[in-house]
């Protein structure tokens, strides 16, 4: 059986937003074709890109400020099929315990926690869909002075009868701007480190400033429903639902209801 690397990167350095986990819902079409057809080869494309992918891994490896997390079974289960819980709900878990699981280390803690996530895959029953997840943090200082933090994701799906990995998905590097991040209204109402630099994962150890109904109506809104749609959902009247959808507005500045969907999907809310 063949091992299969897909290449997914995701870079933005211009919204503070941007160091969220993607959920691999653009993979999870590519995965199933390819568990259906069983049989695939490595393409010289796909090893040329994961070439590309161990070198920036092997540059990063040289920041002695870096995390090494291992997600289990469960968490990555959640991960890669969205459609087992609702998506942002499940993420919003894995996010509450990141800070037990991350730790700042050098290279040689890097490598030895891949080794173990290596040997945790071949412990597993072969055939069995097992998901094993590595997270890599970096920072470095720009050419302006500013902190900038890339995160990079992993993800190892399925072993074959050999109890050895069959489908790797590797995706997601993205960038994170603490600079533009602090000044971003939705995070004004949570701590800072000293400094004044962000901390990516400052975000879920406070609550948000939304209330709970303007939580609840983004998500029915991010479901497509309309104004009426979310009155009878919620049993309360329409002028109310205006007025909450007019303070989202304004705590996200933004100026029509499509923005409160767009920051709901990045904070998990």
């Amino acid at each position: 059986m063949a091992k299969i690397i897909i290449p997914y990167f995701e870079k933005n350095s211009e919204k503070g937003d941007v160091f969220i986990f993607n959920t691999m819902h653009s993979l999870i079409k590519k995965f199933e074709q390819l568990v259906s057809e069983y049989e695939c080869e490595v393409t010289p494309e796909m090893e040329a890109k994961w070439e590309g992918i161990r070198h920036a891994l092997e540059v990063s490896a040289r920041h002695v400020d870096r995390h090494s997390t291992v997600f289990d079974l469960h968490e990555g289960s959640y991960r890669i099929h969205p459609f087992m819980e609702e998506g942002l709900t499940s993420t919003k878990q894995i996010m509450k315990r990141i800070l037990d699981k991350t730790h700042p280390d050098d290279r040689f803690h890097a490598i030895d926690t891949e080794l173990k996530g290596y040997e945790y895959l071949q412990s597993m029953p072969p055939g069995q869909c097992n998901n094993f997840r590595l997270s890599y943090q970096r920072r470095y200082i720009d050419h302006e002075g500013n902190y900038q933090i890339c995160l990079h994701s992993s993800v190892v799906l399925l072993t074959d009868v050999a109890q050895k990995p069959w489908l790797i998905l590797t995706h997601t590097e993205k960038w994170y701007n603490p600079k533009l991040e602090r000044f971003n209204p939705m995070r004004q109402c949570l701590p800072f480190p000293p400094r004044g630099i962000p901390h990516p994962f400052y975000a879920f150890k406070k609550r948000s400033c939304f209330t709970s109904r303007e939580k609840q109506i983004m998500k029915l809104k991010e479901k497509g429903y309309s104004i009426n749609g979310i009155a009878s959902m919620l049993d309360i009247d329409i002028n109310t639902v205006k007025t909450h959808l007019s303070n989202l507005l304004k705590k996200i500045n933004g100026d029509r209801p499509k923005n409160c969907v767009n920051r709901n999907k990045c904070l998990f809310l």
